[in-house]
């Protein structure tokens, strides 16, 4: 095994990727209700209300479910059951501080504790809807299927998480520029993936480098990255993905950032 090789393997980590296919009708009926999905009807347990924006006061737009019980090589903690994402494309925002954007996680969701809500009416798209055009606020139906896959960081997460050692290794003119080159022929994917449980982020941008628990200073791992999908007729911004990270010990606290081309 080559030192590249070897490299890869030490950082690699086991990720699901989302394959999405057209959904039966709306995928509304009860035996869709805890299906993995975007777009279609929610899940939703008694007493809840739909997601409004804490900012513009418009309801967010459902954007998909995962379950994420049926991910169990990335090794997320127990805290985790059906993880659900609402944003508001009126509002546009970017990051975990701003307002327009809930995560909802039902650890123990089941069929029969499920509750329909009625979706929100389309509204007249706000200026940042317009601006970057292409998003709409319902949500083509589409199943979700995972596949495993191992998943390797991209250069500039490696130089914060890295070893020193590995680093060093990195500056390598040679071995720097075929780094990517084998992680496609390892994948045999040439893109950001779409939509990922667990593995590494693929950030269209960069790697944040202040992305650390605010209780414990430690790296942060991703959770989801949420894609723009055509066949479910969504897209952030310009193909743009939403990054959803945690930490282990602190699960509770999930943060979001944007990144688009």
């Amino acid at each position: 095994m080559n030192t590249l090789d070897q490299l890869l393997q030490k950082y690699a980590r086991p990720a699901y990727q989302a394959v999405l296919s057209p959904a039966p009708k709306d995928g509304s009926t009860e035996e869709f209700s805890t299906a993995s999905k975007f777009g279609g009807a929610p899940y939703f347990e008694e007493g809840e209300n739909w997601p409004v924006c804490a900012k513009c006061r418009k309801q967010e737009t459902f954007i998909c479910q995962l379950d994420l019980r049926s991910c169990p090589a990335v090794h997320l903690p127990d805290y985790f059951g059906l993880l659900s994402f609402f944003y508001c494309f009126d509002c546009f925002p970017w990051d975990a501080p701003q307002p327009g954007w809930t995560v909802r996680n039902y650890r123990d969701a089941q069929p029969r504790k499920a509750m329909t809500l009625q979706p929100p009416p389309i509204k007249e798209p706000g200026f940042l809807k317009k601006l970057f055009g292409g998003q709409h606020e319902k949500v083509k139906c589409c199943l979700v299927k995972f596949e495993l896959f191992d998943c390797y960081p991209q250069l500039d997460e490696l130089d914060e998480i890295g070893d020193e050692d590995d680093k060093k290794l990195l500056a390598d003119v040679e071995l720097n520029d075929s780094y990517y080159e084998r992680i496609d022929e390892l994948t045999g994917k040439s893109d950001n993936f779409g939509t990922l449980v667990g593995g590494y982020s693929q950030w269209i941008q960069s790697f944040p480098p202040d992305l650390k628990c605010k209780h414990c200073n430690k790296w942060m791992r991703q959770l989801v990255q949420i894609g723009s999908h055509r066949e479910a007729d969504i897209m952030f911004g310009d193909a743009g993905s939403i990054y959803l990270s945690i930490c282990d010990e602190h699960p509770q606290d999930i943060t979001m950032m944007l990144q688009c081309f």
